[in-house]
């Protein structure tokens, strides 16, 4: 489809726990716009060797639920992940499947709410309410700057409606004139206890492949696997 767009995106990912121990993983996202069928993404652990190769192909679902797969490398076989399961923990880290997946406008009712400041930046706060009855939330507050229209903060309500963590979005920037990138993404559980078992994730764009961060994906090897993508 010529009309598609291949982005290649590498990110960091640092859990830290309530002592402040942290590890780091590296990841791989690959992402296939579709401009009929959805978009299609493919998210590949790189590093540490005990998750490598861990991948979640998540095809986006216009009309209804996105379906998901999670491969294990260590069983060499790849499940299915329910609706259901969708606001259950990826990888042990804060962000829930249902993050992970592309955010489409119309599986969720938007609500202006007001305008504010957020670290001297203008923004629009907007309430987002999920459509589909499995979402882990009951409702998020989207903090969307006024200046180049990207999110800079979120707040995720659980079921209960209480606040269950915050997202933000820093250091934006534009990739070869054309794409906004945030540099990093620090999400932090606001529930967490004082046993020290929760964790929240960072996630950090470290680099950019020839794919410079928003330009189509062009060798061979990628396009090899787009293809497979587009007809997974």
């Amino acid at each position: 489809n010529s009309a598609s767009r291949a982005d290649l995106v590498l990110y960091k990912m640092v859990p830290v726990n309530s002592k402040g121990d942290r590890s780091e993983r590296s990841l791989e996202l690959r992402t296939l716009e579709g401009p009929e069928a959805g978009d299609k993404t493919l998210l590949i652990f790189r590093d540490p060797p005990d998750v490598r190769g861990t991948t979640l192909l998540t095809h986006e679902n216009r009309g209804g639920d996105d379906d998901q797969w999670l491969y294990l490398p260590a069983l060499r076989r790849s499940r299915r992940i329910g609706s259901s399961n969708k606001s259950s923990s990826f990888v042990g880290s804060e962000l829930a499947y249902e993050d992970l997946a592309p955010n489409e406008v119309t599986k969720h009712q938007y609500k202006y709410l007001r305008d504010e400041s957020l670290d001297g930046v203008p923004v629009w706060v907007i309430e987002s309410t999920p459509r589909f009855k499995d979402s882990g939330y009951s409702r998020r507050e989207l903090f969307v700057r006024q200046d180049n229209h990207q999110m800079a903060r979120v707040n995720c309500y659980d079921r209960k409606g209480q606040l269950l963590k915050v997202g933000r979005w820093d250091g934006w920037w534009k990739v070869m004139d054309k794409r906004w990138r945030a540099r990093s993404l620090p999400i932090e559980n606001v529930q967490c206890d004082q046993s020290g078992e929760c964790e929240h994730a960072r996630a950090f764009v470290v680099s950019a492949d020839r794919s410079q961060l928003g330009e189509r994906i062009a060798d061979s090897a990628d396009q090899t696997l787009l293809d497979a993508l587009r007809h997974a």
